[in-house]
C-alpha cells in the first residue's frame, strides 16, 4: 500500500548442419567440394558485424556495475536505456542511467554522491533532506530557459507505506512554455548504500501522469533494494 506523506519545508529454424557441402563447377575442370567454406564466411561476417554492438553492450552493463547499483533492465514498462559515466571525468556527478516508455514519457536515473562523504539512506535524514531541496531548485532555476516561460512547484510529498515509512521524496513540476501549452515534469529522491538516487520523469502526452511516474521510481528502488542487499 502506498502511503503519500505531506511535507512540510523546514531512469536457421536453421536444423542444425548444412546438409551438404557446396559445388561449384567450372567447364573443363572437375567437381569441386568446398567444405564447410560458406559456412566460415557467413559466420566470420555475422562475428564483424555484431561485435561492435556486443562490445557496446558489454561496456555499458560494465558501467552500470560501475555506479554500485545493478539498475534493472525495465521497470513500469519502461525500457533501460544508455548508461552514461560522469563520475570518470566529474568525481561526484556518479552515473545517468536513461530510460524510456515508448510514446509516452522518458527518465533518467541518476545515482551520485555530489562529494558527500556519508550519506545515510533515512530520506528524511537532513543530508538527503537537503539534497531534495537542491534538486527541486534546480528545477525551478530552469525557467526562462529551454523554452521554459515559468515553472512552478504544484505539490511535494513523500511516498512509502506504515510497513517502511517515507522511502521517496516526490516533487511534481508545471510548466508554462513560452510557445504555448503546458509540460509536467517529476521528481523523487532518496538514498542507498551511500549513494543518492534521483529520479526524474518527464512525459510526451498526458498519458503519463503523477501515478505512473511513482510506480516507476518505487519499482526502481524496489530493485535497487533486492539487487543491492546492503
Amino acid at each position: 500500500m502506498v502511503v503519500l506523506l505531506q511535507l512540510v519545508d523546514p531512469a536457421l529454424k536453421r536444423t542444425g548442419r548444412w546438409e551438404r557441402p557446396l559445388v561449384f563447377a567450372r567447364r573443363g575442370q572437375h567437381l569441386v567440394r568446398v567444405l564447410g567454406w560458406a559456412r566460415r564466411m557467413v559466420l566470420s561476417l555475422a562475428f564483424c558485424l555484431f561485435c561492435p554492438a556486443t562490445f557496446a553492450i558489454a561496456d555499458e552493463l560494465q558501467t552500470l556495475r560501475n555506479s554500485g547499483f545493478n539498475l534493472p533492465a525495465t521497470a513500469a514498462g519502461f525500457q533501460r536505456g544508455k548508461v552514461t559515466d560522469n563520475e570518470t571525468q566529474n568525481p561526484g556527478l556518479g552515473f545517468t542511467i536513461s530510460y524510456h516508455l515508448p510514446s509516452e514519457a522518458v527518465a533518467n536515473v541518476y545515482v551520485y554522491t555530489g562529494g558527500q562523504q556519508s550519506i545515510p539512506t533515512d530520506p528524511m535524514s537532513p543530508i538527503v533532506r537537503a539534497e531534495f531541496e537542491q534538486a527541486k531548485s534546480d528545477i525551478l532555476a530552469t525557467e526562462g530557459h529551454l523554452d521554459r516561460k515559468k515553472v512552478s512547484l504544484i505539490e511535494q510529498y513523500g511516498v512509502g507505506s506504515p510497513a517502511k515509512g517515507v522511502r521517496l521524496l516526490c516533487a511534481e513540476f508545471e510548466i508554462l512554455k513560452a510557445s504555448g501549452g503546458l509540460e509536467w515534469s517529476f521528481l523523487c529522491l532518496t538514498a542507498y548504500r551511500g549513494q543518492f538516487l534521483k529520479i526524474r520523469v518527464t512525459p510526451y502526452s498526458d498519458q503519463m501522469t503523477g501515478n505512473g511516474a511513482r510506480d516507476f521510481a518505487e519499482q526502481i528502488l524496489d530493485a535497487v533494494e533486492e539487487q543491492n542487499p546492503k
